[in-house]
């Protein structure tokens, strides 16, 4: 008889352990506590002065902690602290760290625009799992008065280390919506992305990977600065809180398109798909589409009958997730 309750209890354990790992932060020092010595100009105050964090190119990104004393006469503040630092006075979203990095631009003699980018890099927990779905949040201020878009994101296998300090050559797996500036200098905002792994993901790097496609220069007077022409323009960004979390994929793949409002399109909840593509079972397309990844189960304006379909999702990893989905009205 103590066979089955032991079973029982190595299940209810198994299963917490499980729920407690899927929750658990691969990225480590996301808060950017640990640090192995206090910022200041002595020691160093870039940010690999902070456990775990680097610098992917020659830009030099910055570290910030409450525990840092120094004065800096001149400026007349704290230098590298938290709250208080040379680049203004901004508590921690969590705890008494951050870092920061620049991001600035400008027009050259031949009309070419010139970028000096800084990133913070880091080396996962552990490799993600192809086809596990993760969430990546974390919270980013502009402590300038320059409101930019497209903050972004890039996983990548091995650790970059470029000779530039310029925008990487590489095109990010994530940027924020164009359409949202961080113009709020009293505000964390926070961003997030979720998606699919290819299961090659070692290293995440933040930063600024597109030069600015649109962006307003104003000083706290709501006045253009550096020139209506906008030919030079620096950013200033914070970063805290990172953390990159395994998700159950709770895809639901039965739906009922019957105009009542609940569950009457399949759409699918990732951020890193490039095409979306429904078949019927005789494996004709029935809906396909690589801006739109919702399916309201008609096909060419006629609807759809009642049956079961095929989905193929595309993902910007260049990995494929396929499955069945349910349609009845």
């Amino acid at each position: 008889m103590l066979k089955p309750v032991f079973y029982s209890v190595c299940v209810f354990f198994f299963c917490v352990f499980s729920s407690l790992n899927a929750q658990q932060n691969l990225v480590p020092n996301g808060g950017f506590e640990e640090y192995y010595h206090c910022p200041s100009t002595a020691q160093g105050y870039l940010i690999d002065a902070c456990k775990y964090w680097t610098m992917p190119t020659q830009g030099t990104s910055d570290y910030f902690n409450a525990c840092s004393t120094e004065f800096d006469s001149f400026l007349n503040l704290y230098f590298a602290s938290v709250p208080e630092n040379r680049y203004g006075n901004q508590a921690a979203k969590e705890g008494n760290a951050y870092a920061g990095f620049i991001f600035g631009g400008q027009i050259q003699e031949d009309s070419s625009m010139s970028y000096y980018s800084e990133y913070i890099q880091v080396q996962l927990n552990q490799v993600l799992l192809a086809g596990k779905k993760y969430q990546l949040t974390f919270y980013a201020h502009n402590a300038k008065t320059v409101c930019p878009n497209r903050l972004g994101v890039l996983f990548s296998q091995n650790q970059l280390n470029y000779s530039i300090d310029s925008i990487l050559p590489i095109a990010p797996d994530y940027e924020t919506d164009q359409s949202l500036y961080f113009c709020d200098t009293n505000k964390w905002y926070k961003v997030e992305y979720s998606f699919l792994a290819n299961g090659t993901e070692n290293f995440l790097t933040i930063g600024f990977f597109s030069g600015i496609g649109q962006f307003n220069i104003i000083n706290y007077d709501n006045n253009p600065i550096y020139g209506a022409d906008k030919q030079k323009f620096g950013i200033y960004f914070l970063v805290d809180d990172v953390a990159l979390i395994e998700q159950e994929d709770n895809q639901t793949n039965v739906f009922t398109p019957n105009g009542d409002g609940i569950n009457d399109s399949f759409s699918l909840n990732y951020d890193n798909i490039s095409k979306l593509t429904v078949l019927n079972r005789w494996g004709e397309v029935v809906y396909t589409s690589e801006n739109h990844f919702l399916w309201d189960g008609n096909s060419q304006g006629e609807k759809c009958s009642d049956g079961v379909y095929f989905y193929k999702v595309e993902l910007k990893s260049e990995i494929t997730k396929r499955g069945f989905l349910t349609l009845v009205r």
